[in-house]
């Protein structure tokens, strides 16, 4: 059962452990009265708690986050059972500065341009709630079983918390 964390700094400390060796997240967006989702690469989860992504200034999903800054955020690692979802607010942002300090050479994939392409901006995403799951793993989800089997106690099926992150508006 989840519940709530102890302390706001442990919990999007633990949130950040989750996600930062997960490549990819989906990021849902409403377009118009449709929910969309597409993979994105956080490039920076920053003091604040916000999650900073690379995206083209004229991209549909910067439309759509210009029209509701409503949005969700979900990360899968299923080899390491570690799943978490993020609900919250985003906003365009222009920071050239930014843009070159996280730059890497893998993002000319997307921006051909280089750090000075004009048409790079970020999506900043600033989480209001999050839950996760930290599972026990494949060997601990067989651990669990054969103690449900020989004794009847309830496996631990791994950490379950949601996480309040911020204030909802």
């Amino acid at each position: 059962m989840a519940n709530e964390p102890k302390d706001p700094v442990e919990a999007r400390k633990k949130l950040w452990d989750l996600i930062e060796d997960i490549e990819f997240s989906m990021l849902t967006t409403r377009d118009g009265n449709k929910l969309r989702s597409r993979p994105m690469v956080h490039k920076e989860f920053d003091e604040s708690g916000a999650l900073w992504f690379f995206t083209h200034a004229a991209a549909h999903k910067t439309f759509e986050v210009e029209q509701e800054q409503q949005v969700g955020l979900s990360y899968a690692a299923p080899n390491s059972h570690h799943y978490v979802s993020i609900s919250g607010r985003a906003s365009i942002v222009r920071d050239p500065a930014r843009v070159k300090r996280l730059w890497s050479d893998l993002d000319k994939v997307w921006f051909p341009d280089g750090p000075d392409d004009p048409e790079i901006v970020f999506l900043k995403v600033m989480p209001e709630e999050a839950e996760y799951w930290d599972g026990v793993g494949t060997v601990g989800t067989a651990l669990a079983y054969l103690r449900l089997k020989l004794t009847d106690s309830v496996p631990d099926p791994g950490e379950n918390q949601k996480v309040r992150l911020a204030a909802s508006r």
